[in-house]
């Protein structure tokens, strides 16, 4: 009888001392394969491997899919390479800015018709000279602007802008004097009431009283001079009103201008005072240094609010804002300081002689507790110990 033991074509020899260790019972024999020769250089060489086999770290099967360009595994020496041609690429825009020809591109913006060519103008040298062209040539095209849209409806709406928009004429006194111009220039003077009322206006102006006023225009009527007389004092009147603009405009360039003056004045005289101490570190014993100069110089120059047709700096808005209920103190503060001729020794000398004061008492407070008696003798005695044994 055949046994089927399921087991068909092999396709590997059978090992007979593995089936003989099966069947008795017993361990084959150990066969010794002997591992092939090797040199001495690569006996060196495999231990080498060993010993960084064990110094390496284990594997990490999401090493792989890391970001090879992530910059946390770039060296440093990499990391500082960047940054050393980042420092130079700085540098070089540095040096790039430096080169600007200003004066060559303001030239430039004039040949395009950009900039407007003004003879006597002096060019820019800096950035901020250059945006302060740019703003004026801006304002030149308004003013440009403006002029062609006024022309359409006349000279004297051009005259009227200039007036009080420009030289800063106040427009109550300089309108209804601008109207009796107009008034007597369209008057028609073959009108006898027109006659009358030229004449009485003539010698109201001369500083004649109302009934004086009448008898000379009666009188002149009587002698028949009313129409010579009425075309004479008419054009003397609107010369005379005329005048009165000039006055009016002139006057006003002239506080324009001065006001220019004493602003110039102002903010060199307060750029050259912070400058000068900027180097000492301190103001009045106060600490400064550059930035509190610039921050300094922005609260007291820098115009950034306009009220009416005044413009005032953050200073100025702090000085009006003071009169508000919640900012009294601060008011007060600042009046002790004037009244003190801001001397601001007398504010350290009276910290510091509080802080000695209270550096005093503490000392005497300890002498006392080592010596077992009360600083203060006025304290109460509670079961005839001190209230300081009791604390």
């Amino acid at each position: 009888m055949e046994l089927d033991l399921g087991i068909s074509n092999t396709t590997f020899a059978p090992d007979f001392d593995a089936g003989e260790e099966f069947l008795s019972g017993k361990p084959a024999p150990e066969k010794k394969v002997e591992p092939p020769k090797k040199s001495e250089k690569e006996v060196k060489v495999e231990v080498k491997d060993k010993e960084k086999e064990v110094e390496e770290e284990p594997l990490d099967p999401w090493k792989e899919f890391e970001d090879k360009d992530d910059p946390k595994d770039k060296p440093k020496e990499e990391e500082e390479e960047v940054d050393d041609s980042k420092e130079k690429e700085k540098e070089t825009k540095e040096e790039e800015v430096k080169e600007v020809d200003y004066e060559g591109f303001s030239d430039d913006l004039v040949k395009l018709g950009i900039f407007t060519n003004m003879e006597g103008e002096q060019k820019p040298k800096t950035p901020e000279e250059l945006a302060a062209r740019f703003q004026k040539e801006k304002q030149l095209g308004a003013t440009q602007w403006l002029q062609a849209y006024l022309g359409r409806f006349g000279e004297d709406r051009q005259e009227l802008f200039q007036a009080i928009y420009v030289d800063g004429v106040d427009p109550s006194e300089y309108i209804p004097v601008l109207n009796r111009v107009q008034d007597f220039e369209n008057l028609d003077m073959a009108d006898e009431a027109n006659q009358e009322r030229v004449v009485a206006e003539f010698y109201t102006r001369q500083g004649f009283e109302p009934t004086e006023v009448s008898k000379k225009v009666q009188k002149t009527k009587d002698y028949g001079d009313l129409k010579e007389d009425s075309e004479s004092f008419v054009s003397k009147l609107i010369e005379g009103d005329k005048q009165v603009l000039a006055d009016q405009e002139k006057a006003a360039q002239d506080i324009q201008k001065r006001k220019q003056a004493e602003d110039q004045h102002y903010r060199v005289a307060v750029n050259k005072l912070l400058v000068e101490n900027i180097n000492n570190k301190e103001f009045k014993g106060l600490p400064f240094d550059g930035d509190k100069a610039k921050k300094v110089f922005d609260f007291l120059y820098n115009k950034k609010y306009k009220v009416g047709g005044d413009e005032l700096t953050e200073f100025d808005r702090f000085v009006i804002e003071s009169k508000k209920p919640e900012n009294l103190e601060k008011r007060v503060i600042i009046a002790l300081l004037q009244l003190n001729n801001f001397d601001f020794s007398k504010i350290v000398k009276t910290a510091m002689s509080k802080e000695a004061s209270d550096l005093f008492a503490s000392i005497k407070k300890e002498k006392d507790k080592k010596e077992g008696q009360p600083s203060d003798k006025t304290k109460p005695q509670l079961s005839g110990k001190s209230a300081w044994d009791i604390l």
